[in-house]
């Protein structure tokens, strides 16, 4: 496989995992409890009374999770297939785009009815992203060893 072709599936699932943080953002308050109900019925009421009562919780995982997959996207892009002066530095390059990312993606929720951008959700976003950079490095010091 081309590099061409490999970089671009690096760029183009970056892409599409902005797009898929970029239209959650974009969504009116989800109803999380609802959206249990609806999804395993009465089927499991012992899990749906659980996902409901830590919704809360759930959500900011979730937060932090998304920005480390996303993080870890970019460095894959940054490091393989981007110009020399990104190429050097692609850990710090992923990890800027990701927490501005987050920033943006905060101030976003500020334009959309029924939403609201919190810091907070920032600073658990950068934890996501921290995570990712911290497993990034301890597996680039674990494989030039």
């Amino acid at each position: 496989m081309s590099t061409f072709v490999k970089g671009s599936i690096a760029w183009g699932l970056l892409f599409l995992w902005m797009v898929v943080i970029f239209t959650g953002s974009s969504q009116t308050q989800l109803d999380s409890p609802g959206l249990f109900q609806r999804l395993l019925g009465d089927e499991l009421p012992q899990i749906t009374d659980f996902l409901a009562q830590n919704d809360f919780w759930i959500r900011k995982v979730g937060h932090g999770f998304v920005y480390f997959i996303l993080t870890l996207l970019a460095y894959w892009a940054f490091s393989k297939y981007s110009p020399y002066y990104v190429s050097g530095r692609p850990l710090l390059w992923a990890v800027a785009f990701s927490v501005i990312y987050a920033i943006s993606d905060e101030y976003h929720q500020t334009l959309v009815p029924g939403r609201h951008g919190v810091y907070t959700d920032v600073i658990i976003d950068s934890i996501g992203v921290a995570m990712a950079a911290l497993l990034i490095y301890w597996f680039r010091r674990r494989v030039s060893e």
